[in-house]
This record gives C-alpha cells, sequence and structure tokens, in this order.
C-alpha cells in the first residue's frame, strides 16, 4: 500500500506500507512545510494506492503480467 500526501503547504509525502493491516497512522512531524513562504494551513490531497499482483494464463507470451490496482482520493484541509 502507498499513501501519498500533497499541498500548497505540504511538500509531497509519500509512504510504502510494507504489511497492509488495513489503517495506518501518518507519523508525527512527518509532513513538512513546502517552504518559508508556504500558507500555515491548506487543503491537502490525500491518495492510499493497493496493488495486487496476480497470475496470467499459461498459454500466455511468458512476458505478461497482471496486476490490479485501486485508488482512494481525498482532500482534507491542514493546520499547525
Amino acid at each position: 500500500m502507498e499513501v501519498e500526501l500533497y499541498g500548497d503547504c505540504v511538500r509531497l509525502t509519500l509512504f510504502k506500507v510494507q504489511k497492509d493491516r488495513g489503517s495506518f497512522t501518518i507519523p508525527a512531524q512527518s509532513l513538512l512545510r513546502r517552504g518559508r513562504s508556504s500558507p500555515d494551513s491548506c487543503e491537502v490531497d490525500l491518495a492510499i494506492r493497493r496493488l495486487r499482483a496476480g497470475r496470467t494464463d499459461p498459454t500466455l507470451n511468458e512476458l505478461s503480467s497482471l496486476v490490479a490496482g485501486q485508488e482512494r482520493r481525498l482532500r482534507f484541509f491542514s493546520v499547525p
């Protein structure tokens, strides 16, 4: 699972969650301000992605692959 956050006041932050247990807490102090002139508060886009590898039919080319993906997005307002 991947968790991505980005906003006008928050630098692009990507977390790669190794063991997907169905929930994830963003660690304290992990969101960094984009710059000194960035606003203190802003809307932040959050994306959560899950990818699952699968198996292709053996009659297909040996270079064939199968990956299923799901992405959820939401926007929230961040305050210091």
